[in-house]
């Protein structure tokens, strides 16, 4: 109960993927390996701005 996942879409193509449960929530970033700034930028901007937001990344 209370989870929600959801494909995360950056630039028109699923960029990763996102799992809200309770007061977490998992992302995942595809492509990116571990320097997320480094090789997907616009990908990153947009999970930052949801973290601040609170809210899972949009899924359109």
């Amino acid at each position: 109960m209370g989870h929600h996942t959801s494909r995360c879409i950056y630039a028109s193509k699923v960029g990763g993927y996102a799992v809200g449960y309770k007061n977490l929530i998992f992302a995942t970033v595809r492509g990116a390996r571990h320097l997320v700034p480094s090789y997907q930028s616009k990908s990153a901007l947009t999970l930052i701005n949801s973290f601040l937001q609170w809210k899972l990344p949009p899924v359109s």
